[in-house]
């Protein structure tokens, strides 16, 4: 036990918690105070509406999770908890990456602590602390999926099928994490080695994202069948791709036209298209 402790405060994983305990605190202290809320934030979640709203949803974890604290919020409580998941899944992606600069390693984690859409998780207090665990998942499950023993693959199967119950959306940080670590390796590695990656992608770790995949939809569909509650992840399934078009198509008109944002005077868009 001691011996492992000892491993993760290696001198990577000291400079992920100060400079994570450090830009969190400066971005995030104040929603230690009243001052930053969202309209729907409570003392204590309603179980009752809680539990067919974010199984309708897929995110059936975040129900289970709620009922193990029975509901109750504590701002206090959710924020350092928050902080020692940032902290951990700050340093499984500097392990996956196998980074070794401690300036990179400082601006990988002021980058993740700062992020806007960490904040923007903070803001929703009653789940902050479980979305942020769901991006560990998320992030552990390629950590575990990169190594070769059996038990390890399990364990991603098992990490992936728990991110997607809490947010169905963090499989993509999986999947963007796992292109990312064979980019970089495709193009560092020699040419005889650049088909045994080829296949490790192909025929290996892929088999075992599906295969979470189909896990994660049958336990959901055990799970509607059990309480009748219809999720609609996976009977509106067929909306998605006209969704997905329809969001790229809004992101176009956001930045290259006055279709959304009006700006006669500034131009917005003839901007934007010189920037980008």
């Amino acid at each position: 036990m001691k011996s492992k402790i000892k491993d993760f405060l290696c001198v990577e994983n000291k400079i992920v918690i100060i400079s994570s305990v450090f830009f969190w605190l400066i971005s995030h202290l104040v929603f230690l105070t009243t001052e930053v809320l969202v309209p729907k934030l409570q003392n204590t979640v309603d179980m009752n509406s809680l539990f067919e709203n974010e199984l309708s949803l897929g995110r059936w974890l975040i129900v289970f999770l709620q009922n193990l604290r029975f509901g109750i919020v504590s701002k206090t409580f959710i924020f350092f908890i928050s902080l020692t998941l940032i902290i951990l899944l700050t340093s499984a992606i500097i392990n996956i990456f196998k980074v070794k600069s401690k300036i990179l390693i400082c601006i990988i984690s002021a980058l993740i602590s700062t992020f806007p859409a960490t904040s923007e998780i903070l803001l929703h207090t009653n789940y902050a602390d479980i979305f942020i665990l769901g991006i560990l998942f998320a992030v552990l499950s390629v950590y575990f999926l990169l190594k070769e023993k059996l038990i390890y693959k399990l364990l991603s199967i098992i990490c992936i099928v728990a991110c997607m119950a809490i947010q169905p959306s963090n499989l993509m940080i999986s999947l963007l994490l796992v292109v990312f670590k064979y980019v970089i390796q495709f193009y560092d590695e020699n040419i005889c080695e650049k088909d045994k990656i080829i296949n490790k992608i192909i025929l290996k770790n892929s088999c075992y994202i599906v295969l979470a995949i189909i896990l994660y939809i049958l336990i959901t569909m055990l799970i509607s069948c059990i309480t009748g509650v219809t999720i609609n992840i996976l009977y509106n399934g067929t909306s998605f791709i006209p969704k997905i078009l329809e969001t790229y198509k809004l992101f176009f008109e956001y930045l290259f036209t006055d279709k959304i944002i009006l700006n006669t005077i500034w131009h917005r868009n003839i901007f934007n298209m010189i920037i980008l």
